[in-house]
């Protein structure tokens, strides 16, 4: 056999003996490659597959947020803040007698906010607030797994920076593409803003209910104070309102303020901003909340005037400007002369509605138990209010003021002694106002409240007992005239506290019908110091001084007579005073100008014919210096109303305003 045949003989080593070494490392026989498994292949396409869809997915979710991007609100109006705010008006002295806006909201800078409120708002909504760029992840998380469970967007994640670009930019809606959206403007915001400027947005821009729009201003309005006198529990309670204003406000919900303060007091501790005995403190302290006081209601005599102020201001500033300039107007009315308009207005008013009658009470109760119920209402609306104002009996003396009107129940009447001996016992119904407080109404303070009768002499008609009038039961509105400690009756517990008992005398009052007006200028200047449109401007807008329109009858003589002078007529110049007739539109119309005292005097001077007020006299001056020449000279004196181009307009048969006859 050849050598190519016999491999044995070309492995062996010349020595005849193996070697070691080979014999260390030789294999056994390989075997064939067996076929890669059918799972194996599905794992590789499967995994291909999603690396595939992961590249398609994260190239059309970046594209898509990238279209959502270019959508987005540019953010450069927040580098010129204008927000809505309170522009403050004065008298000629200085004093506040107005508030005008859209948005309850006084802007401060940053280093104006006290800590305690920064620190409030930041431990509740954001611990981490100057530690992330505007997104809190882990915030996200949390609040994902609760929607999960939830079934639905219940829990948010929001970052402060997060709400202020909902707060600018966005609805509240909640979607998930909003929050994609508000996530990409606070990154956004982060890059452009500092962390301070973007809290400062936060806190003067944030609604807090009850009509407040940040911090300044849900302190006025829940406290009645700065935010320098706000103590840590207000600030907190403030803080607290954010996540649902309408429920947390804590003059609509002192128990759920009160949790929520709690909450927010908590989270304060727990990083740090408060010590644990100012926390417990803070805890402890009662909430006591104000209601939002509107200017309608805090300053009643100012309302017609402050409407046409307004309506001045928008003309001449416009209406933006108005509601964001941060204004400060100096009116020309003095508060002192337009308080005295108004009560004035108001008492003319009241005595010619007593004229004509008692239209009734305002409701009637025959049922015992709701009787007490109405009552109990009323004692619990007043122990709120006293709570909230702090009351003290021993100092705070009558919790009701004398001027005040108010609801009341009758509840029983009585006679009392004359005040001297052989005078008349004078009948009086009893009247409850709340708890412990009763009072009287004399019968004469309400002697004219017989039935409305048009055809009765009011003087003539008066009751002669209140029973004529009122039954037990009746709801009634009462004025107090004046208040005294009833000795007979001891303190009353109502609340939290021991309410003495007063005793109040009282008139029957009734909201009046009839409206008037007042209008008082400075001659010399023109200027307005006081204006009253109406009765009430909470049920009726329309301002008489300015708006109405009425017949001046006699007082616009004046006007001819003065026109007279000042074209060569004097007061010794005489005028025949005698019938005569003007020819109207058409032949079948004449007018014939009569005297009140429907007779005639002959000649007589032009001082005569003023003080006498003579009809004839005035026409004739007219008609002689032309209608349309005294028209002219009427508006050269500030009248702006429709006047007749006819021998009435002498004797005033054209309406004006009283804006009109005052100038």
């Amino acid at each position: 056999m050849s050598e190519s045949e016999n491999p044995e003989e070309e492995e062996t080593p010349a020595t005849g003996e193996e070697s070691p070494a080979q014999e260390e490392f030789l294999l056994p026989p390989s075997e064939p490659p067996r076929p890669p498994s059918r799972f194996k292949r599905a794992a590789k396409r499967a995994l291909l597959a999603a690396l595939l869809l992961s590249a398609v997915g994260g190239a059309a979710l970046f594209s898509y947020l990238d279209h959502l991007g270019e959508s987005l609100p540019q953010i450069t109006r927040l580098d010129d803040y204008r927000p809505n705010v309170i522009t403050h008006v004065y008298d000629a002295n200085g004093k506040k007698i107005w508030e005008f806006f859209k948005e309850q909201r006084v802007v401060l800078p940053l280093d104006q906010i006290p800590e305690q409120i920064r620190h409030a708002f930041i431990a509740a909504e954001d611990a981490g607030f100057y530690d992330h760029g505007g997104i809190d992840f882990f915030g996200i998380l949390r609040a994902a797994v609760a929607n999960l469970k939830a079934g639905g967007i219940k829990q948010g994640a929001s970052t402060i920076t997060q709400q202020v670009a909902r707060s600018f930019f966005l609805s509240p809606e909640r979607k998930y593409v909003r929050k994609i959206k508000e996530a990409l403007l606070a990154r956004r915001i982060e890059e452009r803003l500092s962390k301070d400027d973007i809290l400062m947005l936060y806190l003067n821009q944030i609604y807090l209910g009850s009509g407040a729009y940040g911090v300044a201003a849900a302190a006025e309005t829940y406290f009645h104070k700065t935010l320098d006198e706000l103590t840590l529990a207000e600030a907190a309670t403030i803080a607290g309102v954010t996540p649902r204003p309408a429920a947390y406000a804590p003059n609509v919900s002192p128990e759920l303020a009160g949790k929520r303060r709690r909450y927010v007091l908590d989270q304060m501790l727990a990083n740090g901003y408060v010590t644990q005995e100012a926390h417990d403190e803070a805890v402890a302290e009662k909430i006591l909340a104000y209601d939002r006081v509107l200017p309608e209601k805090k300053w009643p005599h100012m309302a017609y005037a402050m409407e046409e102020v307004r309506q001045e201001l928008v003309k001449i500033l416009g209406e933006n400007e108005l509601f964001r300039g941060q204004l400060s107007v100096v009116t020309s009315f003095i508060d002192e002369h337009q308080q005295a308009a108004w009560a004035a207005t108001r008492a003319g008013i009241e005595r010619m509605d007593k004229r004509q009658g008692y239209r009734g009470p305002v409701e009637h109760i025959e049922d015992e138990v709701e009787r007490s119920a109405w009552l109990a209402t009323e004692s619990e609306e007043l122990a709120r209010r006293l709570a909230r104002e702090e009351y003290n009996p021993d100092t705070d003396g009558p919790v009701f003021e004398v001027g005040e009107i108010r609801q009341a129940m009758v509840t029983g009447f009585g006679k009392r002694a004359g005040e001297n001996a052989g005078d008349n016992d004078i009948p009086y119904a009893q009247i409850t106002l709340a708890a412990n407080q009763t009072g009287t109404i004399l019968l004469p303070e309400m002697d004219w409240a017989r039935e409305p009768n048009p055809n009765e002499n009011p003087k003539k008609s008066q009751i002669e007992d209140p029973k004529q009038a009122l039954s037990v039961g009746d709801i009634v509105k009462v004025r107090l005239l004046s208040i005294s400690v009833d000795q007979a009756r001891g303190a009353e517990q109502l609340g939290e506290l021991y309410l003495p008992a007063y005793s109040y005398e009282l008139s029957l009052y009734q909201v009046p019908e009839v409206q008037g007006a007042l209008l008082s200028l400075e001659p010399y200047t023109g200027r307005v110091r006081a204006m009253v449109g109406g009765s009430d401007y909470a049920t009726s807008k329309f301002n008489r001084a300015v708006q109405a329109l009425r017949q001046p009858g006699s007082a616009f003589k004046p006007i001819i007579f003065s026109k007279a002078l000042s074209n060569g007529y004097t007061a010794s110049t005489t005028i025949l005073d005698a019938p005569v007739t003007y020819q109207g539109a058409s032949d079948a119309e004449v007018w014939k100008p009569k005297n009140y005292v429907d007779r005639f005097s002959g000649e007589v001077t032009l001082r005569e014919a003023l003080t006498r007020s003579i009809n004839t006299i005035p026409v004739k001056i007219l008609m002689d210096l032309g209608v349309d020449y005294t028209i002219n000279y009427a508006r050269d004196l500030g009248i702006e109303s429709e006047l007749a181009h006819d021998p009435t307009l002498a004797l005033g048969s054209s309406s004006v305003t009283l804006k009109d006859l005052c100038r």
